[in-house]
């Protein structure tokens, strides 16, 4: 009777032997799961990190590119401006020279009814 009680306590202990070898197997196989999980998760992060800093440079490039287009609108307005000033400025050269010529026509045409009152007078 204590052989056979032996005898069935070996198979328990053999079965238990065998369902820890199981579980063990189970918890490696999770485990293998586990770190492969991780692994995927650390790639995403890195994945993420990446677009990320993609992300912030494009925007500071945009900015960047933003600014020299204002830079340039700025510069064309204000050589518009100055386009405009040296118009204006001649222009005004012009009406001077416009007046001068008036006046030298006018002072011609003095010096010429003074020389035909001469002419008369002289006759």
């Amino acid at each position: 009777s204590k052989d056979s009680e032996i005898s069935a306590l070996m198979k328990e202990v053999e079965l238990l032997n065998t369902k820890l070898t199981n579980e063990q197997a189970n918890c490696k196989d999770l485990q293998g799961i586990l770190f492969e999980r991780e692994n995927n998760n650390k790639k995403t992060e890195e994945v993420k990190r990446d677009n990320s800093r993609k992300v912030e440079v494009m925007t500071r490039e945009l900015k960047s590119e933003q600014n020299l287009r204002f830079a340039a609108e700025k510069k064309m307005k204000s050589e518009i401006d100055i386009m405009a000033i040296a118009i204006d400025s001649r222009e005004v050269q012009i009406e001077k020279l416009e007046h001068q010529l008036d006046l030298t026509n006018a002072e011609k045409n003095l010096i010429e009814k003074q020389l035909s009152d001469q002419e008369k007078r002289a006759d």
